[in-house]
Order: structure tokens, then sequence, then C-alpha cells
């Protein structure tokens, strides 16, 4: 094989290699896969990440959700003090339980709820008896795939999304949004 027709394949396999990664990633760019933890205590966390995402993406992926949900159970500890009787706790299945007298909510972490369904919303509502909803926080506003699989359930009032895309801005609105489901 001549030295020109080398050169060529040194330079064009480099060239196809990039270009199939490139349409493997525009194909699967808005695909995801759920990953399932068990956690002590026999916690399960399902946390969705993309298809093609690279370690490196899945741990800051799992990284995220982890400090977006410990973010989440720091305001929750913060509220008690400023709401009377409210109580917190972590559940078996859902990420936190928070009452005030009778009234039950459920409280579900998610960076995305692109994979969410009704029979993992109805998992999280029988973590514990007199559970009457669940309020599923995310960075994303649910897709309409999301809402269109629990439309049941959210007009049944059993589920309710809240969207919070700054964490750092969570405390005034979950305060609204607890006032509001738990009837205070």
């Amino acid at each position: 094989m001549d030295i020109t027709l080398k050169a060529l394949f040194v330079v064009i396999i480099p060239i196809l290699a990039f270009a199939a990664k490139r349409l493997v990633d525009y194909v699967f760019r808005n695909k995801t896969k759920e990953l399932t933890a068990q956690l002590p205590e026999g916690k399960i966390e399902n946390i969705s990440v993309r298809v093609n995402a690279s370690h490196g993406e899945v741990a800051d992926t799992v990284r995220n959700e982890l400090e977006f949900e410990n973010h989440v159970f720091e305001v929750l500890q913060s509220m008690r003090d400023r709401i009377h009787g409210l109580e917190t706790h972590t559940g078996r299945n859902v990420d936190f339980i928070a009452s005030v007298g009778d009234h039950k909510l459920a409280i579900e972490v998610k960076n995305a709820l692109d994979r969410v369904t009704s029979e993992e919303i109805q998992r999280y509502l029988s973590d514990e008896s007199g559970l009457e909803k669940l309020l599923l926080i995310s960075k994303q506003p649910p897709s309409k795939k999301v809402l269109a699989r629990t439309q049941d359930l959210i007009k049944s009032g059993q589920v309710t999304f809240f969207n919070a895309p700054n964490a750092e801005e969570l405390f005034p609105d979950l305060v609204k949004a607890l006032d509001r489901e738990l009837r205070l």
C-alpha cells in the first residue's frame, strides 16, 4: 500500500469515528435510562441519566441529585422552627414525609421528572399509612409525557408538581407549597 493511501486512512478513520460518535449522541440526545440504587435500610433511589452518558456524567448526575435532595432536607429542617407543629422525617421509598396534625404529605425530590410513572407515585404514596398527597419537587417542570401519564393522579389531587429551578430561592416557595398542601 502506498504512503498516500496510508496517510488517507490515518486521516479518514478518526474523522469517521468522530462522525459516528456525533451521530450516536444526536440519536440518543433526548433518551434517558434509569439507574436504581439500593441504599442503606432498604431505601431505593431511582435516578435518570442520558442513555449515552459517560461515567463522569453519571457520577455528576448522582451527586447533583443527592445535593438537591440534601438542600430540600435542610430547607424542611429550617421550616420546622417556623411552622408550628411541622414534623418531617425520611420515608422508606419516598424522600421525605412532612406532617402537621392529621395531614401528611409525601415529598420526592428529583433533578428531572422524565421517567416518573403512576406506579412509582403509588409506591411513594403507600410508603406510610395516612399519606394524602405527593409533592414532586424538581429543578425542571414535568414533561407533557409525564403529565399525560399522571393526569388521573393530578385530577384526583394525589400528586402536585413543584418546579424549583433555583435551589437558592427554594425556601419561600416551599413554605407556600407546604402551606397549601398541608392546609396550614
